[in-house]
């Protein structure tokens, strides 16, 4: 995605979110922590420096 490699570990939060009917999934969501990883990769700044 035009960055280099860091070799640095990161950490992703997701959440799933399942729609049962008849003990089947009929529909799903997902949400994941998406502004976070890029945070971590150094793709964007930190809203929220510490």
């Amino acid at each position: 995605m035009g960055r280099a490699p860091t070799g640095r570990a990161v950490e992703e939060w997701a959440v799933t979110i399942m729609h049962f009917e008849d003990d089947k999934v009929v529909r799903e969501w997902i949400g994941a922590d998406k502004l976070g990883l890029f945070i971590q990769l150094g793709v964007v700044d930190d809203p929220w420096p510490t």
